[in-house]
């Protein structure tokens, strides 16, 4: 996660580790050189091999499709686990975090009902192990909702920056909030206030640390 573009993803050597990079992500073209030396996750039509194509467009669909409801995990790990594809257990991991690197989307993880600010090496770790405690929502962001989390970032942030990548958004939007609620003296969030739309606002961020 934290080597992406590197093209051995930090790892030196003949340990496992490697062996398992070789074997499952080079050799099969799913991380491969793309332009200039830099190293990147493929698209699912780059990849030669029909069934690894078809695990990849599984992995990108759960990633990037739109959902009203969230996404079960456990079911996706079915589906690899079982035919036609024959995924191993082992290779969950690897191919979670692959996913979630390789197509970034306006995506809410969610861990026992609480929004996870940030996604660690832990993190894909514990998805694996207990995959019924966390839920993916996958949201389609048009032009109108871009805009308006754009406009929250800026708000909040006081960061007009227009190059933030779609997939960026929400997860920028969320930062921009927290890091400003974070400023905010102690305070704020207890006094009483005459705006209807102010306290409706006090009362959310005082549900959401």
């Amino acid at each position: 996660l934290e080597q992406y573009g590197d093209p051995t993803l930090g790892l030196q050597g003949y340990t496992p580790d490697v062996s398992l990079f070789r074997t499952f992500l080079l050799n099969t073209g799913i991380y491969r050189e793309q332009s200039h030396g830099r190293y990147s996750f493929a698209e699912p039509a780059q990849l030669a091999d029909k069934g690894m194509k078809e695990i990849w467009i599984r992995i990108q669909r759960f990633f990037t499709d739109p959902s009203k409801e969230p996404k079960n995990l456990r079911q996706l790990f079915n589906e690899l686990l079982s035919e036609p594809y024959g995924v191993r257990p082992s290779l969950l991991p690897v191919f979670i975090a692959a996913g979630y690197k390789a197509f970034p989307h306006a995506i809410e993880i969610k861990r026992n009902g609480e929004y996870l600010p940030d996604i660690l090496p832990s993190t894909i770790e514990d998805m694996c192990t207990y995959s019924d405690l966390y839920s993916f929502t996958v949201y389609g962001l048009d032009s109108t909702k871009q805009e308006y989390l754009r406009d929250a970032i800026s708000l909040f942030s006081g960061n007009s920056e227009k190059r933030i990548g779609e997939h960026e958004l929400l997860r920028a939007a969320y930062d921009s909030i927290t890091e400003w609620k974070l400023r905010l003296p102690p305070a704020a969030l207890e006094m009483k206030l005459n705006h209807e739309d102010a306290r409706n606002f006090q009362s959310i961020l005082r549900r959401n640390p």
